[in-house]
């Protein structure tokens, strides 16, 4: 069969058309790759000098074995392109052991920590902070703090035995999200957010060891705002308290300080922090909340807390620090034994004054309901019906066998 000139024409243009088109797609894509590097790092390799040389989309990766610590200095990626730091292979991921501090980020932007293993690190695995810009005007603020850093799928195992020890330190930064972690083993605090923002720990495991003095879980504190702990589970993950929401910062470290010309407002540790969908066991105290404003503790299971579920605290006697305000207890689980607790609620002289905001919980344990009624706190500024004689039937993840009581806790419908 014989084409006509005509439709032999037409078959050039479609095929130029589709060249041009291949050829473009060609472009863009090679462009794309063009423009993002990969920096391999063999175990025991100097890779500090790297971070000069990345750029948006880069990706350092750690290959299988045991890396020497480093300090990263002004890593800058952007929200599309982060410049990301990675083991290359989660079953086989890239270990630090044994350093003293083993990865410290400072004035870090956009940029991903996954697939790594610390161990035995003598004080910190991770630090990530900012250096304070014109360190001379002591009320200069910087005008783009650093921030955006996320952390997924890190194991972190038995750092100490330094009293100050600190797995994870955030400093001053903002939007920094902790995921898909665990912690195993840690004297000090495990994470310890200082004067950060808009910050997310999420779906992290905490577990203590007793041969490691762990003060901490999660501290919160320095003026830390709009920041979250979700869906986390601590086992005796603490002798003082799981989460700290508050502390006792030095005042004139306290961003309200050193961002203003006026302290006529009270200053606080933190503000408008949240803590839900967690699960805590066998907790001496699970949470504590210290100059802390508008805090809230909501949709969590508390499983045989050993003194308190909830301690509120005043660590300062500087008269600018506020007390606690409006703390939200909201639609929590809390299950214990008889002769477990020596109250719901620690509460010292100073904060008596704070009102909480308690919402319907519901509280089991194996003593007469009336003895279960008596203890919780009746320090309220607004207070919803409780229910104290539902028993949740807990199995052994936590959750309620007692479909009435599944509306309560981290397993909330």
């Amino acid at each position: 069969m014989t084409l006509s000139l005509a439709c032999l024409d037409n078959v050039r243009k479609h095929a130029r058309h589709l060249h041009s088109v291949f050829v473009l797609l060609t472009a863009l894509f090679t462009s794309q790759w063009a423009s993002a590097t990969q920096h391999l790092v063999q175990p025991g390799k100097d890779w500090e000098q790297l971070a000069a040389q990345c750029r948006p989309g880069d990706e350092i990766v750690l290959m299988p074995g045991e890396h020497r610590s480093a300090t990263l200095k002004d890593l800058t990626g952007t929200d599309e392109n982060p410049i990301v730091i990675r083991g290359i292979d989660p079953q086989h991921p890239a270990v630090f052991r044994k350093h003293r501090q083993a990865l410290t980020l400072v004035d870090a932007r956009n940029v991903v920590l996954e697939n790594m293993v610390f161990e035995y690190c003598e004080l910190s695995a991770i630090v990530v902070t900012v250096v304070t810009r014109h360190a001379d005007a002591p009320k200069a603020r910087t005008v783009h703090p650093p921030g955006h850093v996320e952390m997924r799928n890190i194991r972190i195992d038995r750092t100490g035995p330094d009293a100050n020890a600190r797995p994870i330190i955030i400093n001053g930064m903002d939007r920094v999200t902790i995921e898909e972690c665990t912690f195993d083993g840690w004297t000090g605090r495990a994470i310890e957010c200082i004067a950060t923002t808009r910050s997310v720990v999420r779906q992290c495991t905490f577990t203590g060891r007793a041969q490691y003095d762990a003060e901490l879980a999660i501290s919160m504190r320095g003026g830390t705002t709009d920041s979250d702990v979700v869906s986390c589970q601590f086992n005796n993950a603490g002798a003082t308290a799981a989460v700290s929401l508050g502390g006792k910062s030095k005042i004139d470290q306290l961003p309200a300080i050193r961002n203003s010309d006026s302290t006529s407002q009270p200053l606080f540790e933190v503000s408008k922090c949240r803590i839900s969908r967690c699960i805590f066991v066998d907790q001496p105290c699970p949470i504590m909340l210290s100059h802390a404003v508008e805090c809230v503790i909501r949709d969590c299971t508390f499983v045989r807390p050993r003194r308190w579920v909830c301690a509120l605290l005043s660590l300062h006697d500087d008269a600018r620090m506020a007390i606690s305000v409006r703390p939200v207890f909201a639609n929590n689980l809390l299950a214990w034994h008889g002769g477990d607790l020596t109250g719901l609620f620690l509460v010292d002289t100073t904060t008596r004054k704070v009102k909480l905001v308690l919402e319907s919980n519901l509280w089991w344990s194996d003593e007469d309901p009336a003895v279960r009624s008596r203890m919780i706190p009746t320090i309220v500024e607004e207070a919803w019906p409780q229910v104290v004689n539902m028993n949740p039937q807990l199995d052994e993840n936590h959750q309620p066998s007692n479909s009435d009581a599944s509306i309560y806790g981290a397993n909330a419908d």
